[in-house]
Order: C-alpha cells, then structure tokens, then sequence
C-alpha cells in the first residue's frame, strides 16, 4: 500500500507581492508525482523555494490544491480520517506569538473535528501531564 501518493499534484498562487500588480500566477508546485510505499525510507530534499512546504501543506490539508490529486494511507487528503494518524510540525509557524497555551490546543483540537467539551477535557489532560496548567492561560 503506498503511503504517500500524488498525481499530477500542482499549486498555483496568486495575489503575493510580486504578482500583486501584474496578476501572473505563481507555480509552487508543478506536476508532482510521488509515491511512497509502507516500509520506505524517502528523503524530500530541494533548495529553498522547490515546493517542499507547499507539498506538506497540500497533504496535509492545510491548503487545497490548483490541480491533481494526493492520499495518504490510501485515504485521499480531502477527508480528515487520515489526520488521525500523521502529525506535522511546522518549522515556524507564525501564531505562537499570538496564541496562548490553550488555544493553540484548542485550535489543533477543531482541526480534528473534536467537540467543545472532549477538547476541553483533553487540553486540561495534556497540560497537566506536561507541567504547563499554571502557562496555559485557561480560564
């Protein structure tokens, strides 16, 4: 089974500071096809600007693709099921300047699909278990 796949797998933006007054598209991701199969070591690698953020975005859900097509474990991205069972640390993600403890639990928590209370209870859990309920800011 692979666990990884993309087909014809492409990213366009739009809007950003160079393109802003000519209205040209930007491709960050061209065409990408790619699979990864269960028991595989597999190294991205590309130099700054080849599309490896964009790529992890984009199978992740995080942000939605011009064109192709992406899964994981079989499951494509489009759907939440698989998000159980990856996890994604972003280098420097810009909101752990302006979030608290709490929220950003909390944020990661909707992304789940949890309800209120189970986030709650969960964000309480995790906190106490790290030592951090006195930082969380919780109200």
């Amino acid at each position: 089974m692979s666990i990884v796949r993309t087909e014809g797998l492409t990213k366009e933006f739009k809007g950003d500071l160079f393109t802003l007054f000519t209205k040209r598209k930007v491709k960050a991701l061209d065409n990408l096809n790619l699979q990864v199969e269960s028991g595989e070591i597999f190294g991205y690698l590309g130099p700054n600007g080849a599309g490896k953020t964009t790529t992890f975005k984009l199978l992740l859900g995080l942000i939605f693709p011009t064109s192709g097509t992406a899964s994981i474990f079989g499951e494509d991205v489009k759907g939440v099921e698989y998000k159980r069972r990856v996890g994604f640390l972003p280098e420097q993600p810009y909101f752990y300047d302006y979030l608290t403890g709490e929220e950003f639990l909390d944020f990661y928590g909707q992304l789940f699909r949890l309800d209120k209370k189970t986030r709650k209870q969960k964000i309480r859990s995790l906190l106490e278990t790290v030592g951090l309920e006195e930082s969380a800011c919780m109200q």
